[in-house]
């Protein structure tokens, strides 16, 4: 069903399931019934004084295809995965499709090549619940304005599969490794974005999306797909889910809908890097014999976190692993 106006129609479904909407995530939680088991060395040695020179040799040198031990990573799509290191620890960035059956496989396979220490997702404790059949999220939710509430009910209908976070948790959980859900609560997301479009206002912010060009040409086909079924739009999506397209994505939505941006992408890639870099993620993410963090996000989301961990640690702290 159509949601409102034509900008309406394209903006609430494609951008929802792309910049992770289905999970709003939360504020650092480890779940309380997983525990850390002992598994294989990721880069340190056995003494601390070797351990600070292989740091410093491999800060600036791209990271091997291979993971924590011998076992070697699987290949992975151009583009969606990152290795973040630091003198506290190593974390493993993939970028996902939250709708994609290939991006879940993806997930199991790298948490299975890794076998990290903790697992990182984009979730709240009132996502994680919903996604993981334990509760509800209605009931916590703010009553949207239109056109929010009438987005956010296309976007429930379409994109709230969230296959991707459920399988990093399920993969979690075999390991018997802690998760953590590293964002925004979902109440908090919500109640900033109502405010957003609130204080900009309901028709002004409509006759800007209707004045705004037309969308980039590689979301042509994303935008087609949204009226047409389940596996078209995953296909869509799969084909339109590169850097490059996400560029455009984000740059165009940027120059419309600026303060829907703040709230839905800068102000959530503020808070996972940063909970991915404090000291409570690495440091469990070591223990017990440092196998690092593998981390779980939406590849819209990719960019932001990458850019905050390099201005924090420095260029030769991100590695893009091809």
């Amino acid at each position: 069903a159509p949601c409102g106006p034509s900008g309406l129609a394209w903006f609430g479904s494609p951008v929802s399931a792309l910049l992770g909407v289905h999970a709003f995530p939360s504020s650092f939680e480890v779940s309380e019934d997983m525990h850390a088991t002992t598994a294989r060395p990721l880069w340190l040695g056995r003494g601390s004084s070797r351990a600070l020179k292989q740091l410093a040799h491999r800060l600036g040198s791209p990271p091997p295809l291979r993971a924590a031990g011998s076992h070697a990573l699987t290949r992975p799509v151009p583009g969606t995965l990152t290795l973040l290191r630091c003198s506290a620890g190593d974390v493993y960035l993939l970028g996902t499709a939250h709708v994609s059956t290939e991006s879940e496989r993806r997930v199991r396979q790298l948490v299975k090549d890794v076998r990290p220490s903790l697992v990182f997702v984009e979730l709240c404790s009132t996502r994680a619940r919903a996604l993981m059949g334990s509760g509800g999220v209605d009931a916590v939710l703010p009553a949207l304005p239109e056109p929010l509430g009438r987005m956010y009910e296309v976007f429930q209908r379409l994109f709230a599969s969230g296959r991707d976070m459920r399988a990093a948790v399920e993969e979690a959980q075999a390991l018997g490794v802690p998760v953590v859900h590293g964002d925004l609560p979902v109440e908090t997301t919500m109640q900033r974005l109502q405010a957003s479009v609130v204080g900009t206002g309901i028709l002004p912010l409509l006759g800007r999306m209707a004045r705004a060009p037309p969308p980039p040409p590689a979301m042509a086909g994303l935008v087609a797909a949204v009226q047409k079924s389940p596996l078209e739009l995953e296909q869509a999506i799969n084909k339109f889910m590169v850097r490059e397209n996400l560029k455009a994505l984000t740059g165009y939505m940027e120059a419309t809908v600026p303060e829907v941006m703040q709230v839905m992408l800068h102000d959530r890639d503020d808070h996972m890097a940063a909970e991915l870099a404090s000291d409570r993620v690495l440091r469990q993410g070591q223990a017990p014999q440092q196998r690092g963090v593998v981390a779980i996000v939406g590849l819209a989301h990719m960019e932001g976190i990458e850019q905050r961990w390099r201005d924090r640690f420095g260029d030769g702290s991100v590695h893009p692993i091809e």
